[in-house]
């Protein structure tokens, strides 16, 4: 039910399912794309054999405990919600390999104690999500990426032309 008048009254449910999706340019599935394909190429496109997930809506805001994608080495898990006004504010899990033929449940398992690392919160918008880890800490993360620490650290020099004496504003 709801009111096109009064946005913030939305209320119901549903469920939604996908088969055989290519999902990877949507922001809020896209976003991990180059972490996977850092571990596994071409993990973070492939095509996505099913999803499905059950949702209410309550007060405009979608809510959901079970989003659920599969590919052929991943299985990506949602749970969160999201507002009318595309706000985000979720947690997602990766498990590698998962799903793979006779042997998925057995590395699966041997990947447990590491499963952690793939937990992510997510906020932002569904357009230009943010994601950061959930239980690496944030000095950790610095060591880790330690040119992309540096670049958020230090401030941006401004580039100027060679034909100019004043500064021209990066893109």
């Amino acid at each position: 039910s709801g009111n096109t008048e009064n946005r913030t009254n939305w209320n119901g449910f549903g469920r939604v399912t996908l088969h055989d999706g290519f999902i990877w340019e949507i922001p809020i599935f896209g976003i991990f794309s180059p972490a996977l394909n850092a571990i596994m190429p071409g993990v973070g496109k492939s095509k996505v054999r099913e999803g499905a997930m059950n949702f209410g809506i309550t007060n405009s805001w979608l809510h959901t405990e079970d989003l659920e994608l599969r590919a052929s080495m991943l299985r990506l898990q949602y749970r969160g919600k999201v507002d009318i006004d595309q706000k985000v504010d979720a947690v997602v899990e990766a498990e590698l390999l998962r799903d793979t033929w006779m042997v998925g449940r057995v590395l699966s398992l041997a990947l447990a104690p590491f499963a952690k690392l793939f937990e992510y919160r997510v906020s932002g918008s569904l357009t230009d999500p943010v994601s950061e880890p959930l239980h690496i800490p944030k000095f950790l993360m610095m060591t880790l990426r330690p040119f992309h620490s540096l670049k958020r650290i230090l401030p941006e020099k401004p580039v100027t032309d060679p034909g100019e004496a004043r500064p021209v504003p990066t893109p």
